[in-house]
């Protein structure tokens, strides 16, 4: 009701109203954006801490895995890399991933599997290595190869 200014609002014969009081709205989830707007698709992509390869999940550093996307974007951004040509590429790409693949494999198969992927089709490599999960599949997709091929069954 408007007070059009002057004082409270008259009461209304002090009875309750009929009307049903008002229900409380369900929980919305909250969508933080924060400054950078929507989450990246990174962000979205480690919003759970199991990645799953089928029966066998690895379970992702998240700090690790956000340190990997940011030393690898960097990689990308570097005018080191802008100027340099393919085989320079995949030399610089290498010298990137090999500590993180030697985290997932260990330093016996990490020289085998970072070169199993610097040999990849440079649009495939570009995009298995540019996020996390990603080049994890590829890594444990290499190591598979590797364990199929030593021991053939």
């Amino acid at each position: 009701m408007v007070t059009n200014g002057q004082g409270p609002p008259p009461m209304m014969n002090n009875r309750q109203s009929s009307a049903a009081p008002p229900q409380p709205l369900p929980p919305q989830p909250i969508q933080n954006y924060g400054v950078g707007g929507p989450p990246s698709t990174f962000n979205q992509s480690l919003s759970s801490e199991t990645i799953s390869m089928g029966s066998n999940p690895q379970y992702a550093d998240m700090i690790h895995a956000r340190s990997y996307f940011e030393e690898v974007q960097s990689m990308f951004m570097s005018q080191n890399f802008k100027n340099a040509k393919k085989p320079q590429k995949k030399d610089i790409i290498g010298n990137t991933i090999y500590k993180h693949v030697e985290k997932l494999v260990g330093d016996k198969r990490a020289p085998k599997i970072t070169g199993m992927l610097i040999d990849l089709p440079e649009a495939e490599l570009n995009y298995s290595i540019s996020q996390w999960n990603f080049f994890e599949q590829k890594v444990m997709s290499a190591l598979a190869l590797i364990n199929q091929n030593q021991n053939p069954g």
